[in-house]
């Protein structure tokens, strides 16, 4: 997974690209203690140039929603496209986590 990341006042913008799977379980967490250290109150995690994403992404997603309620800041998660997006759509993630199709 490649990620790119931007700030703007009070909102941090996460692009991730290529694959998220269990092996970028660490490069997700760094994001999130980002996140938590930055003192924004949005977060938004933009997978409109990711290509593919297993059950342990899906997963993250989730332990990012957890953090946001934890921590107080909002997460959005934008633009899923192709697979990604029937994948989130299947597990019907809009549920779990807001979705910006």
């Amino acid at each position: 997974m490649n990620i790119e990341s931007t700030r703007d006042g009070e909102e941090i913008q996460f692009r991730l690209s290529d694959k998220m799977t269990f092996t970028d379980h660490q490069k997700f967490r760094d994001i999130l203690t980002e996140v938590s250290e930055s003192g924004c109150s949005r977060c938004v995690i933009d997978l409109s140039r990711l290509d593919f994403i297993d059950s342990a992404g899906l997963g993250m997603l989730m332990i990012a929603s957890d953090a946001s309620g934890r921590e107080n800041w909002d997460l959005l998660v934008r633009h899923p496209r192709g697979v990604v997006r029937q994948v989130l759509e299947l597990a019907d993630f809009g549920k779990v986590v807001r979705l910006e199709l």
